[in-house]
């Protein structure tokens, strides 16, 4: 553990999730929304309060979430739902920890090169697509989730609590 080896916990980033793409809510069976909502929203659950209780005063937390969370689009139905959970959790630890001056935040990413369920499909698949053609500079998404985070995690930041930031080359969702 951090606080073992360091002292102290400054910054935690729950970063973790399990896509499911392109498939409608009428097609979801229920072990499939088990196994998401096990990760995406159990998981989240239960690491934010433990963050909450190791992490020093004016320290951060930080959700990594999805930008399918900023508008209701065909597909990802079961994936954004699962995601939504925790973004208002973001708001309401914000509140309820920030006394101690720890902010938590939550970065919201498109789709990112490389990642999750674009790891395995098509170069040319419609999701794909979708994301490079709502992108102002028509491409997909790269690691600046974790500038974001470094952003987030940093000093200047000192004063961003409960927020969303979407990560998405200026894509509206």
């Amino acid at each position: 553990m951090a606080t073992q080896d360091f002292g102290k916990q400054d910054i935690v980033v729950a970063n973790t999730g399990m896509e499911v793409a392109g498939q409608p809510i009428l097609e979801t069976v229920e072990a499939e929304f088990a196994r998401v909502f096990a990760v995406n929203v159990e998981g989240v659950y239960f690491t934010l309060p433990k963050a909450a209780k190791y992490v020093a005063d004016n320290g951060r937390i930080i959700y990594v979430g999805s930008s399918s969370t900023a508008l209701a689009v065909p597909g990802p139905g079961l994936y954004s739902g699962s995601k939504m959970a925790p973004r208002l959790w973001v708001e309401v630890l914000a509140t309820e920890i920030g006394h101690r001056g720890i902010t938590v935040n939550s970065i919201l990413p498109t789709g990112i090169e490389g990642a999750g369920v674009f790891k395995e499909l098509p170069p040319n698949g419609s999701l794909r697509k979708m994301v490079i053609a709502n992108s102002q500079r028509q491409r997909m998404g790269t690691v600046n989730v974790a500038d974001a985070v470094e952003r987030l995690a940093g000093h200047l930041s000192s004063f961003v609590s409960g927020q969303h930031l979407l990560v998405t080359d200026g894509a509206s969702y």
